[in-house]
């Protein structure tokens, strides 16, 4: 009886697997810019989701407001579509059953959609609508705030995961979490780089940095218009520099 050295086996398989789609996601990750975080988060859900054999795995985010929620990144196994504009602008009512398990940083796992509590009705239609049997969705945070979650889910067949596969989940959601969190500060220095810090508009060392790259042959030639604001060292003088700076970020705007 050779039973248990071929379940050996195969786990000692399936953890290789699971490091080898683990070493090649973290490596992807480690330089997102602006450019490429998009295509490189979609490629990572879709290893994740060929590793787990899932229909689907997508990332649902908070919007700055914190008052709705949209899909932002996805991907779906062949043959298995995603109506991603179902879950647009969702206001965050809808799903303050799962809000509220999700702020306290604990994963959700619905073997059953069908199944599912009254108190979790409003989630229950949403995720009807959009043919899910099964789901996990586990939370992602940034900051120690709630970024958004990230979700796995069957439409072919009812999932039960299991404590295992969900842990193996989770270390994958930190490397899509240190993904996105490293796009959000390398914005941030970006922005403390190129934008005025009042206004929000961007500075000289932005203007010289683009002047450069618009001066070629096929640019040229171009036009910049100047404007200042007249009176300003008088409101300045007569008001104070809050007033000021109000009436900067007035013009800016």
């Amino acid at each position: 009886d050779i039973t248990e050295r071929k379940q050996q086996e195969l786990e000692l398989e399936f953890q290789f697997e699971f490091q080898r789609t683990l070493a090649q996601i973290s490596s992807d990750l480690l330089e997102v810019n602006s450019a490429n975080i998009d295509r490189k988060i979609n490629n990572a859900l879709k290893k994740i989701g060929e590793f787990f054999e899932i229909d689907r795995s997508y990332i649902v985010q908070l919007s700055e407001e914190k008052d709705t929620l949209s899909n932002t990144h996805n991907w779906c196994k062949k043959g298995v579509g995603f109506e991603a504009e179902k879950l647009q602008n969702i206001p965050v009512s809808k799903f303050s059953w799962s809000l509220e398990i999700l702020v306290q940083n604990q994963y959700i796992n619905i073997p059953d959609v069908e199944k599912m509590s009254e108190k979790a009705e409003a989630e229950k239609t949403v995720l009807q609508s959009l043919q899910i049997k099964s789901l996990v969705i586990n939370p992602m945070f940034i900051k120690n705030k709630l970024f958004g979650f990230f979700v796995f889910d069957s439409v072919k067949n009812k999932n039960v995961f299991s404590e295992e596969e969900i842990r193996l989940l989770e270390i994958f959601t930190d490397v899509i979490i240190s993904g996105f969190s490293k796009h959000i500060d390398n914005k941030k220095i970006r922005d403390l780089t190129f934008k005025d810090n009042l206004t929000g508009l961007y500075n000289r060392r932005y203007m010289e940095d683009s002047l450069r790259m618009l001066d070629t042959k096929r640019n040229l030639p171009f036009s910049i218009i100047l404007s200042d604001i007249n009176g300003l060292k008088l409101t300045n003088d007569a008001y104070g520099h809050e007033m000021g700076d109000k009436l900067l970020k007035a013009v800016a705007k």
